[in-house]
């Protein structure tokens, strides 16, 4: 008797990804975000946002006083002497330098 071997497909869940004609799912790299269940790929997270672990299903707002590099998993903190006056900060320079000068947080 012929044997037949399974061809069916699955969906990857949420946090990983599978290219077209993958046999297996990845996890989303830090920094990156899968949303929905089926990804072929996983999304950067937008401005003024981290993803902090492998396999995140979403982004993290960084708050006052930090601000994101473009698809790095953790907030940096504003430079010397600055503080973030706003959440979501980006790595813009534009945006860096609106940390508030000489504020301390307090």
């Amino acid at each position: 008797s012929n044997q037949s071997v399974s061809t069916a497909c699955s969906r990857c869940d949420a946090g990983r990804f599978a290219q077209p004609g993958s046999e297996s799912c990845s996890s989303c790299a830090l920094g990156h975000y899968a949303d929905t269940p089926g990804k072929i790929s996983c999304s950067l997270c937008d401005p003024g946002f981290v993803a902090t672990q492998y396999m995140s299903t979403a982004c993290v707002r960084c708050g006052l006083g930090s601000y994101a590099i473009h698809g790095q998993a953790e907030c940096a903190a504003c430079p010397v002497g600055k503080y973030g006056c706003v959440e979501q900060l980006d790595e813009s320079d534009a945006t860096i330098n609106s940390c508030c000068e000489g504020v301390d947080g307090g």
